[in-house]
């Protein structure tokens, strides 16, 4: 009888705990939380091939993406902006910062790069 007694004391304080218990709603499908990220886009740099500009994603301080948002449109220069900005996304993401290396073959591509992406992080340590 004991027993019982225990199974039913636990299984009604285990319900209780379940029913009350208070989560955060997690956002639709595709979505992010925003709460503490913002994202800002650099100034369109010229490459000598076009323009490419950097959007990136922050939470706090922590660069979380980094991407291209527009870049140069020659079908040579897409190709080797293809490969090369590809590569600086994922140097900015180990770098947290501008110090990124020139990628072989797109010296004009990285350089570029690199200054739309400054811009966009002074544009992020501004004030609202």
């Amino acid at each position: 009888m004991k027993r019982a007694v225990l199974a039913l004391l636990t299984t009604i304080a285990g319900v209780a705990l379940i029913v009350t218990h208070r989560t955060t709603p997690m956002p639709p499908a595709g979505m992010t939380r925003t709460t503490s990220s913002k994202t800002v886009t650099g100034d369109p740099a010229d490459t000598g091939h076009g323009m490419i500009a950097v959007t990136l994603t922050l939470s706090g301080r922590r660069i979380t993406r980094a991407a291209a948002v527009q870049h140069a449109t020659s079908p040579r220069s897409r190709q080797v902006s293809a490969r090369a900005i590809a590569r600086l996304d994922q140097e900015v993401l180990t770098a947290q910062n501008a110090h990124v290396d020139t990628i072989s073959g797109a010296t004009m591509t990285s350089d570029g790069y690199r200054r739309s992406l400054q811009s966009a992080l002074d544009r992020s340590a501004r004030p609202r």
